[in-house]
């Protein structure tokens, strides 16, 4: 996977070509990029749920993840077809124009995205071709294996993606013992883990760049993928362009924020709710230690649901500026008594929580809950605001460390790198 969602302590297999080992001799965790797709796992609440297999338990559909899976990581369809994956960075910069510019077409995105990016590296030696995967969504994809030429030795540094490094090696003895001389011999100086370096020695009259035309011709240091822009839409796979699997992830992500902010303006307003329980109880008892004893007796619910405040009293407890605020959400009433709700909130605090309230830490606790809520209010207000959130959102993922670097180059085309 080009970003690697699972922590993986044991063998797992390697680029090599080895078996893993048993299941019970090898672990398994989440990596700090998959921990990026439960990090709203909150709006799980508002999403749609289906039976599992067994029909004993409901699953969400698809999980809240903050960038286009299916992009970065890619996947292998029947057949031998592929999506390919790409580089995290460029997938959401190019993300990001389509949400700035609408109209761009596959040619601007794919400008941004600059291809594939596999996590074994290589070149990608036909640039023409990803202009036809990326309008129709279908095409071939030839790429190279990275090859370095030293005085006489020809290295190869990265191996095309798919392959196992022990196969080429063998193909490469083959083609060495078919050459007549020309290559000398072939060693593996790999590493035990994902290093690669194969070391070719060619005759001391060749020239090796005359061989290394052989080896991607005779090896599988060049392949051709069958790439197959296919996912699920609407229940049916479907082939689509770049612009097209793009804008469904946009379509997605904007409504995710929107059900993450529905969820979280729900329970803000549960939170002020219970402040406002504590403001009114603490300014009829006096102190958190009354209050303690108070919620600790055996008759709270009648004690509670007798206190009653007036205008004046809550006003003098609250201060003008944050007193306007709660009738604007409760409505002007003569006299204030608790509802229902916060009186089984109040039942439900611990007594180490009931031990650090002050009123003051509870006035700020207020100022900052009011302060989310009417961002929340103008998120859901506004398209251009769920915009905005979702463009700064994916720039943190990029400023942070879980856009890896890009592996894969391009042949005869320089990155491009805008500045959306």
């Amino acid at each position: 996977m080009r970003l690697p969602l699972i922590d993986k302590q044991g063998n797992f297999g390697s680029i090599a070509g080895l078996p893993p080992a048993q299941p019970y001799l090898i672990e398994a965790g989440l990596t700090e990029a998959a921990q990026l797709v439960f990090r709203d796992a909150q709006s799980l609440s508002e999403a749609d749920f289906d039976l599992t297999a067994d029909a004993k338990h409901f699953e969400p559909q698809v999980l809240p993840v903050p960038f286009p899976n299916l992009l970065v990581n890619g996947h292998v369809q029947l057949a031998g077809t592929i999506f390919p994956p790409h580089n995290m960075s460029d997938v959401l910069r190019s993300c990001r124009k389509l949400l700035r510019h609408p109209s761009s077409s596959n040619e601007e995105l794919a400008r941004v995205i600059c291809g594939p990016d596999f996590p074994t590296g290589g070149v990608i030696c036909k640039p023409g071709q990803l202009a036809t995967i990326y309008e129709t969504g279908r095409g071939t994809l030839t790429a190279r294996g990275r090859v370095e030429i030293e005085d006489k030795v020809i290295v190869v540094k990265e191996i095309p993606f798919l392959n196992h490094r022990d196969t080429i090696v063998r193909q490469l003895a083959k083609v060495a013992i078919d050459s007549r001389g020309q290559i000398v011999s072939v060693e593996d100086h790999s590493g035990l883990r994902e290093e690669v370096s194969i070391k070719i020695w060619v005759a001391r009259n060749i020239k090796p760049k005359e061989v290394v035309g052989q080896l991607f011709e005779h090896t599988d240091l060049e392949v051709d993928y069958d790439v197959h822009l296919q996912a699920i839409v609407g229940g049916r796979p479907q082939t689509l362009s770049l612009k097209q699997v793009l804008q469904r992830f946009l379509d997605f992500r904007l409504s995710v924020l929107c059900r993450t902010a529905e969820f979280e303006k729900f329970e803000l307003d549960d939170r002020l709710q219970l402040l406002d329980a504590l403001f009114m109880v603490l300014s009829r008892v006096g102190s958190v230690v009354e209050l303690h004893a108070l919620l600790s007796s055996g008759e709270v619910e009648d004690r509670l649901s007798e206190i009653r405040l007036t205008k004046t009293r809550m006003k003098a407890a609250l201060g003008q500026a944050r007193f306007d605020q709660f009738i604007e959400r409760t409505g002007d009433l003569e006299e204030f008594v608790l509802n229902e709700h916060q009186i089984v909130a109040l039942k439900k605090l611990p007594l180490n929580a009931l031990m650090q309230l002050n009123r003051q830490v509870l006035i700020n606790q207020r100022k900052r809950l009011l302060r989310r809520q009417r961002q929340l209010v103008k998120l859901r207000e506004d398209q251009k605001n769920v915009q905005l959130e979702f463009a700064d959102d994916q720039e943190s993922i990029i400023q942070c460390d879980h856009a890896p670097v890009r592996r894969t180059t391009i042949a005869n085309r320089s990155r491009v790198d805008s500045e959306i």
